[in-house]
């Protein structure tokens, strides 16, 4: 009888201790978990991105040139409302960037998920066109 007390008691204070600790999940930022160059011929850069969010949420990707300067032209997968996969290393996408956008010899990439959560910029070299500088 002493122990069904007990127990009662213990499951009452767990109930009401462990009350609104779990009500409200916070939402994690995207990342970009990786990023390359998969060709460069000066009229056309493809990059593969990798895209990582644990909540899987939709992601849009702000694309800078060397420069700061955002670049809105984006095609192939393009730079909006792309998938996510809370696995590592993320879900790929294949971005297609006009030569005349590429200034500079870098580029960042953005995330920012469905809900308004900016993730770090990743930033990648940009090789000259033919592999010299």
């Amino acid at each position: 009888m002493r122990f069904w007390r007990l127990a009662v008691v213990c499951a009452a204070m767990l109930a009401v201790a462990g009350c609104g600790a779990s009500d409200e999940l916070l939402n994690s930022c995207p990342r970009v978990t990786g990023a390359t160059v998969v060709s460069w011929d000066g009229a056309e850069l493809k990059v593969g991105v990798w895209l990582q969010d644990l909540e899987e949420d939709s992601v849009d990707l702000l694309v800078t040139d060397g420069n700061g300067e955002a670049i809105d032209e984006v095609l192939g997968h393009g730079g909006v409302g792309l998938t996510s996969t809370a696995e590592l290393p993320g879900a790929g996408h294949e971005l297609l960037i006009a030569g005349k956008h590429v200034k500079g010899s870098s580029m960042g990439f953005q995330p920012v998920d469905i809900q308004g959560c900016q993730g770090e910029e990743f930033r990648i070299d940009i090789p000259a066109v033919g592999g010299g500088r």
